[in-house]
């Protein structure tokens, strides 16, 4: 069985089993760059994007087909999700890509994609007033890395509505998430970071995929944690 035959029959089995992850684990997946991953994995110039479901009436079965391109217009026609497409290309991902876990990784890493797991922070900045204009307000994630902070650049319209905080200005700051990042190692410096490496004064930008909760606390742990962080009075 080649790539292109085990990933679409891992997207039938997620269609039929359901996703691994709950939905607002799912943190941030950027649709664009999961499609071309499939693309370059398949050798296929287009995605399978929706699915029909027919019956087969001289053998009384029901069959699920492929579709590639527009649904077509048939009742029966659905999306494949981009959870679900994550999760069946996620053995895939796993295997090609190394996990980065130090600085030395994250070198030899440069322009390439990888794994990584660490304290997802944010802080807002703006508006900036310049020649010629004023630059809003904008939001800066950065993912510490066992003390190694790496500037995290995102496309807006990929978070999770769960998160709300991290691309819209609710007056939420400072509060740790434990996450994993699949993305591209830019090998390009921030260097306006305020987050900066110790040594360079600059913070390597990584472009993700995908980052999902990795948080394993208990309630109790998150409470506590937070009474620390912002010593909340509504606990």
């Amino acid at each position: 069985m080649n790539t292109a035959e085990k990933l679409l029959a891992q997207i039938y089995e997620k269609l039929d089993k359901g996703l691994q992850r709950e939905p607002e684990e799912f943190i941030y997946l950027n649709k664009e760059s999961l499609y071309e991953h499939f693309k370059t994995a398949t050798g296929m110039n287009r995605v399978p994007v929706s699915f029909s479901e027919s019956s087969d009436t001289s053998l009384g079965a029901g069959m699920l087909g492929f579709q590639i391109g527009a649904s077509g217009g048939e009742a029966t026609s659905f999306e494949l999700s981009e959870p679900h497409l994550f999760e069946a290309l996620e053995p895939h991902l796993r295997e090609k890509y190394p996990d980065i876990t130090s600085e030395k990784e994250i070198i030899s890493n440069l322009q390439g994609f990888g794994w990584l797991q660490g304290g997802l922070r944010w802080f807002r900045v703006g508006p900036t007033p310049l020649e010629g204009g004023v630059i809003e307000d904008r939001t800066f994630l950065i993912l510490n890395l066992k003390d190694i902070p790496l500037t995290i650049v995102c496309d807006d319209k990929y978070f999770s509505p769960f998160m709300p905080f991290l691309y819209k200005d609710i007056s939420e700051f400072n509060i740790d998430l434990n996450v994993e990042i699949f993305g591209f190692n830019t090998g390009a410096l921030n260097v306006f970071s305020t987050q900066a490496h110790p040594k360079s004064g600059k913070s390597l930008v990584i472009v993700p995929t995908v980052i999902f909760a990795k948080d394993e606390r208990t309630k109790q742990e998150i409470v506590d944690s937070l009474r620390e962080i912002k010593a909340l009075k509504i606990f």
